[in-house]
């Protein structure tokens, strides 16, 4: 027998981000709820995020579920999934997060102050 109501849909899928040190990235997904209402749960490689307002904040109002990543450092680099559930069924979506580095850089006359400043003394 199957059970009464809708599953969740996917109406718009995550996409994968690119951001620079330290960036908040920013996933968002259209999600149809289903009825029951679905639960939204995201993942990082597989294991699930503690939302907890500082490194990740996660909201799901009406078909939106986005999850923002705070001040990215490469080891936020990975694949991130959100999936939603509820007694019908599920629905996942996957994406991708790619962090570059902070490139520095100094211009010619700081180059030289800090080159001779580190110089050898005979």
């Amino acid at each position: 027998m199957r059970a009464a109501g809708d599953g969740p849909g996917l109406v718009e899928p995550l996409k994968d981000q690119t951001v620079v040190t330290p960036e908040t990235a920013k996933f968002a997904a259209g999600v149809r709820g289903g009825e029951p209402r679905a639960e939204v749960r995201w993942f990082k490689a597989g294991k699930p995020l503690t939302l907890d307002g500082l490194k990740y904040n996660g909201v799901y109002e009406g078909e939106l579920a986005s999850l923002e990543v705070n001040e990215c450092e490469l080891a936020d680099a990975g694949e991130y999934s959100l999936t939603a559930t509820n007694k019908v069924g599920s629905v996942t979506s996957k994406a991708t997060l790619t962090v570059h580095g902070t490139i520095h850089t100094i211009d010619e006359k700081t180059f030289f102050t800090v080159f001779f400043l580190f110089l050898p003394r005979f």
